[in-house]
């Protein structure tokens, strides 16, 4: 992307005022002179006061112009905070959320009945075990009392 560089009023009036004096700036001749006086060379003639004039609105657009670039800058640069600001945010809620799955996925799997070392699941498995072996040795003495008689 190319940047586009415009040039403002300010810009426009600066040129005007350097192809105005660059006459001055490039023979740097100036004479001063009271009034009625003839001038000695062709030229642009100007008062103290328009001089100050120009160079007093010379100042006010760099002034506006340095104040616009700040506001521009500043803008960039809270545009830039919140677009991380946002993203931040974003972030730290989805690592919350994933630890918050992470934890109940854990709970889960400790609640399942394998994991379940609780003391009544001992003796539920040790009763389960003493049931079964007290059938099968009535089973097993039933059929041996039947072949018997």
């Amino acid at each position: 992307m190319g940047s586009k560089k415009r040039i403002g009023p300010g810009g426009i009036m600066l040129f005007l005022l350097m192809g105005l004096l660059f006459p001055l700036h490039a023979e740097e001749k100036y004479t001063e002179l009271q009034q009625g006086e003839p001038a000695p060379y062709a030229g642009i003639l100007l008062t103290k006061e328009a001089i100050a004039k120009i160079y007093a609105d010379q100042e006010a657009e760099i002034a506006k112009l340095k104040a616009e670039h700040e506001y521009q800058l500043n803008t960039v640069k809270l545009s830039d905070n919140t677009k991380y600001d946002l993203l931040n945010m974003r972030y730290k809620l989805d690592v919350e959320m994933y630890q918050v799955m992470i934890k109940n996925r854990d709970k889960a799997i400790q609640d399942m009945p394998i994991y379940n070392n609780s003391v009544k699941s001992d003796w539920s498995m040790i009763g389960g075990f003493i049931l079964g072996s007290v059938i099968t040795v009535g089973i097993v003495y039933s059929i041996d009392k039947i072949q018997s008689e």
